[in-house]
């Protein structure tokens, strides 16, 4: 009897175990893949775009405005203080261009399954690199 009542736990365990690996597969639809679209002029990104920045082992909230004469504004929510930065944009090659005393950034406009992603990639003058892709 306890041989039997032995077997079914295990029985069960493993039902369970399968059954919550399962739920955490998810749909197995896969990611919709990313199309770059080619920034030819402002009208595309202009507007406010936002997203979270792991940078340096923490992670800041940004948000970007872009304005019709290609300046920005980019403020940071940080867990220590904040960060605010302007300038104008470049337009080279199909992507943005920003450049600062305190980092030099591109971005590029993606397609993602009809969903629109600003993608911001940052270099800072002691090399250190990090990205985000932003959202409206």
């Amino acid at each position: 009897m306890l041989n039997r009542v032995s077997r079914s736990c295990s029985a069960l365990t493993i039902v369970l175990a399968l059954a919550l690996l399962a739920g955490c597969a998810g749909s197995g639809a896969p990611r919709p893949s990313d199309t770059t679209v080619p920034i030819s002029s402002i009208e595309p990104i202009k507007g406010k775009w936002a997203g979270v920045v792991e940078r340096s082992r923490r992670e800041d909230y940004i948000e970007l405005m872009i304005n019709d004469d290609a300046t920005y504004q980019i403020t940071s929510a940080r867990t220590a203080g904040g960060f605010e930065g302007k300038g104008k944009l470049t337009l080279r090659d199909g992507q943005a261009f920003a450049e600062s005393p305190g980092a030099k950034s591109t971005m590029r406009l993606i397609d993602r399954g009809g969903k629109r992603v600003l993608r911001l990639d940052v270099v800072e003058p002691n090399g250190l690199r990090y990205g985000t892709d932003l959202t409206r």
